[in-house]
């Protein structure tokens, strides 16, 4: 404390001296920040760059000082001013372009960053930061080998092997004519996610992937081992609940899957799914009470999940990162679509309970979230037919084959319709195709025998 006092004495004797001594006023600002003097040291600071309007160090302190105080533009403000007085000037640039990518703004991020590895080579970070914010299909390779470069400067940091990994994984580049190509590395992948959990073995994320492939690839007993690793890392828990519970379930321990699908509900990355599996669990037990209570609470967080991803894919866009942009959109597309189950089988359940109409509006609102679910598309016909709504149903049994031909059942609801028409010729055609399709189905051969 001694000989802070006296450096601030010699400081403010210097400044007597030459009031114009900017560099004394800058340490004296650093010494009155140090004791949590705030305002002292901006005015100081301000008094500094007044007299040397191109000292960077100064307007350095000052935005790191602002942004304390939430005056996010004003510190933008200075940095900017450093940048633009001093080319050679790099922790200003950096710093701003941390601001920038916190802010979203990555363009202007990534020109900065790219400014900073051109003037320090051996900047590892900076390689990391600008490869992460490539997210263009153009900057494939670009953003491949930044990462690299990165890795090779920082051997002991993880980050840029999962960032290589994530990259592989996506797998969308564009070709010599600029078409976008989606086509993952999974080996390459897999090979950068192992030397990840060499250097961070409790790596959530990288063991969820790892866990994945080789379950893809049919080693179920690995695949387990990674998933219950990543349950030590809190953001990854979720998914890796998850994974544990198809994994029980599919060797029939059915016990030891709920009790993961009931902590997998309380992970916010997970909620959703969980719930509307854990609901799919309680309606093949008959307990239609709880899972109706699941699936309502699913249908409410994908419904939030949608316009939150929606709202971040348009400030992407804003920021004039398309790329992030369509990706958050598809996201939020897939959101939508996670609705459908939820809706489907709040259907069943009303339709179990008599409530036809109740049926008939959860059907409609699981087609709308996803049209592609031809069961639900088929359970909302057989209830619209023979009631004023029949040319509904004869155009959603249509629907239904136009996505999946063989659904046995709706070619023989066809079959049933020609035939009331008397039209023997379109009915025979489907219920051969019925047969076909369930060589064992009685009624298509009853029909048939009867045509016959």
């Amino acid at each position: 404390m001694a000989i802070l006092d006296e450096a601030r004495i010699h400081l403010e004797k210097a400044l007597e001296i030459d009031p114009q001594f900017a560099e004394a006023r800058l340490a004296l600002a650093g010494w009155q920040l140090n004791f949590g003097k705030r305002s002292e040291a901006i005015r100081l600071l301000r008094e500094s760059i007044a007299a040397r309007p191109d000292l960077s160090e100064a307007r350095l302190l000052l935005a790191e000082i602002l942004l304390l105080d939430n005056q996010e533009v004003k510190a933008i403000e200075q940095l900017q001013k450093a940048a633009d007085i001093d080319p050679n000037d790099l922790p200003s640039r950096r710093r701003l372009a941390l601001i920038l990518t916190n802010k979203g703004e990555t363009k202007q991020a990534a020109d900065l960053f790219q400014q900073v590895v051109e003037m320090d080579p051996l900047d590892g970070e900076a390689h990391l930061l600008l490869g992460m914010l490539l997210e263009h299909p153009d900057d494939y390779k670009r953003a491949l080998l930044l990462f690299q470069i990165a890795a090779d400067i920082m051997p002991e940091d993880y980050r840029p092997r999962y960032q290589m990994a994530e990259l592989l994984l996506r797998g969308e580049y564009t070709d010599a004519e600029g078409n976008l190509v989606t086509s993952p590395d999974k080996p390459s992948a897999l090979k950068h996610l192992h030397a990840t959990l060499n250097l961070a073995p409790k790596h959530g994320a990288a063991n969820l992937r790892v866990g994945e492939i080789l379950l893809d690839k049919g080693d179920t007993r690995a695949a387990k081992r990674h998933f219950t690793k990543a349950l030590e890392d809190h953001d990854s828990a979720g998914r890796a609940y998850l994974s544990l519970v198809k994994l029980g379930f599919e060797a029939k321990k059915a016990d030891a899957a709920f009790r993961f699908l009931n902590k997998a509900v309380s992970h916010p990355d997970a909620r959703g799914d969980a719930l509307v599996t854990r609901a799919d669990y309680f309606i093949r037990n008959d307990e239609c009470v709880n899972a109706e209570k699941d699936l309502q609470e699913a249908v409410t967080f994908f419904v939030e999940k949608e316009r939150l991803l929606l709202e971040e894919s348009d400030r992407a866009a804003a920021n004039a990162n398309f790329a992030r942009a369509r990706r958050l959109n598809e996201d939020a597309f897939e959101a939508r679509r996670a609705q459908g189950p939820a809706w489907g089988h709040l259907g069943r359940i009303k339709l179990k309970a008599g409530k036809k109409n109740e049926a008939i509006l959860y059907f409609e609102k699981a087609l709308q979230a996803n049209s592609a679910m031809d069961e639900c598309r088929f359970e909302l016909a057989l209830l619209l037919e023979n009631t004023k709504r029949d040319e509904e149903a004869l155009e959603h049994f249509e629907a239904v084959l136009n996505v999946n031909w063989s659904h046995a059942e709706t070619h023989f609801r066809l079959g049933e319709r020609a035939l009331a028409e008397k039209n023997h010729d379109k009915a025979k055609m489907h219920f051969l195709i019925v047969t076909d399709i369930v060589p064992s189905h009685r009624k298509a051969k009853a029909r048939l025998k009867k045509l016959g």
